[in-house]
């Protein structure tokens, strides 16, 4: 008769009740609980990079790990109200995990709201606006896309913060000064789209009425001066090969053509849609590839169809697999971009 081991955990991976007594302290409501209640979920070493940021430490320093083992283990027992974190369980499926993964939990926005650092709207915004689309069931995992999303916005937040002389603005800070119709929104970084239109080979054009615009990511970062201090917002938009990219027949299925017809129609002069729904007065569109021809390919389409095609900045990294690689990428935000007039610095408002 063949034996059947049922897989444990390790031991370490196993909350563990110790002295029952938890304070948490308003660095843990900026530095951890409100980054995991805007992505949704984040490996350990983002986090720690996050609150290293937030609060000015040295990005050596290895105080958060410990805390976040701390707030884990101590909250074992509390009911889940009380809980600002979780482990969700799918990370041990395959018996390793080489990034501890932390997922927010049922207490991590009420804990914000009485700290203060979220009024009761934002709360709201951030639960159908998350980086990362989590299911309430912990033992599954995230699209690849959408954790590849995670680790590549926290790069471009944690360079962002380490810079002084910048200030980084969340997506929540940017729907708190939308529009009244963008706060009411079932998904308010959904950006409505009157019309799209296209001509296909045979003279075929095709047009789209009342569609949705949804950025896979919206930051938006201050420059100095203090007094009299310049913006520039920022759509993101990864690529994972898994979408045409200039299709030949129709414009119902996601497209990079679909995209850049839809940013040229939110940018429309005299009164850009960007500007007159989410209240920003001005939008540039990140474009990361991890394949330099697809880029190129993209960048071409961009040129034939954008109407200013300069809005568009494009960048290619290696495949990104936050399992294997969850190193924070810096140079996304201090290597310049590509556009096509040549290249982009988004760590000025004038880009050179």
């Amino acid at each position: 008769m063949e034996l059947h081991t049922p897989r444990r955990r390790r031991a370490r991976n196993r909350p563990q009740h110790t002295t029952g007594v938890i304070v948490r302290t308003m660095h843990d409501a900026r530095g951890i609980a409100e980054p995991l209640e805007r992505y949704g979920e984040l490996i350990a070493s983002q986090i720690v990079g996050l609150y290293n940021a937030v609060h000015g430490l040295p990005s050596t320093s290895r105080h958060t790990l410990a805390r976040l083992k701390q707030l884990f283990h101590e909250s074992e027992g509390l009911p889940a109200t009380r809980k600002i974190l979780l482990r969700p369980d799918y990370q041990w499926r395959y018996g390793y995990n080489h990034q501890t993964i932390y997922r927010r939990a049922p207490g991590t926005g009420p804990f914000l709201l009485g700290s203060g650092v979220y009024e009761q709207d934002a709360l709201g915004w951030a639960e159908y606006t998350p980086i990362v689309q989590v299911n309430a069931d912990a033992r599954r995992a995230p699209s690849d896309h959408d954790a590849a999303l995670s680790l590549i916005m926290a790069s471009l937040e944690i360079a962002v913060r380490q810079c002084s002389e910048l200030r980084f603005i969340t997506h929540i800070d940017i729907i708190k000064n939308a529009s009244a119709e963008a706060k009411r929104a079932a998904n308010p970084l959904s950006i409505p789209v009157p019309a799209i239109a296209h001509t296909f080979q045979g003279d075929r054009r095709v047009e789209l009425a009342d569609i949705r615009l949804k950025p896979d990511a919206l930051f938006g970062i201050q420059y100095p001066p203090a007094g009299d201090p310049d913006f520039r917002f920022f759509a993101l938009e990864y690529d994972r090969g898994t979408e045409d990219l200039e299709p030949s027949r129709n414009l119902q299925r996601s497209s990079w053509l679909r995209k850049i017809l839809s940013y040229a129609a939110v940018s429309l002069d005299p009164h850009p849609i960007h500007e007159t729904y989410l209240r920003i007065p001005n939008l540039l569109v990140l474009c990361l590839f991890s394949d330099g021809r697809r880029m190129a390919n993209a960048m071409k389409v961009a040129r034939r169809h954008a109407i200013r095609p300069e809005l568009f900045l494009f960048k290619a990294v290696p495949p990104v697999d936050p399992l294997l690689t969850s190193t924070p990428m810096p140079h996304l935000l201090h290597e310049p971009w590509q556009c096509v007039s040549g290249t982009f610095n988004i760590t000025t408002p004038e880009g050179r």
